[in-house]
């Protein structure tokens, strides 16, 4: 399941963040995990992608100002493929322990099939805290693409 993206908000996805208002505002990066890459996930295994004009992201993150509260990192899945490999786990990992400046914590939404379920967060929940990752599963209902 992906999620049309191109040159739409976190607002545009309703994406509600802790049940309040959608964030008015663009993403700041996508980020495309390659399924085959060399072991330094870092340099070679990664893509970054301008979500503002190419389409084939599998995550696209939006990173908090400092001043907010909680300073939560937020990543939106838009390629559910993704959730399958290893590399993304370690990124987010990555993204949360490398800066003692950087945030403690994400809250990570994954798209769901019909509006109401919770079925993929519940599945990627438990595959954050088998990663030990320190990040919060929510569920988002985004018009999807075959």
């Amino acid at each position: 399941m992906r999620v049309e993206y191109v040159g739409k908000s976190v607002a545009d996805l309703d994406v509600n963040v802790r049940s309040g208002p959608s964030i008015q505002c663009g993403f700041t990066y996508g980020l495309r995990f390659r399924k085959y890459a060399h072991d330094d996930i870092f340099k070679e295994s990664v893509t970054s992608i301008n979500p503002a004009r190419e389409d084939d992201a599998d995550i696209l993150v939006l990173d908090p100002h400092i001043d907010d509260d909680p300073y939560e990192l937020i990543v939106v899945v838009v390629d559910q493929k993704c959730l399958q490999n290893r590399r993304l786990y370690q990124w987010l990992n990555h993204a949360l322990t490398s800066d003692p400046d950087a945030p403690s914590t994400a809250l990570m939404f994954v798209p769901e099939a019909q509006p109401g379920e919770t079925r993929a967060a519940h599945i990627l929940g438990k595959r954050l805290n088998r990663e030990r990752v320190v990040a919060e599963a929510c569920s988002y209902y985004p018009t999807l693409v075959e």
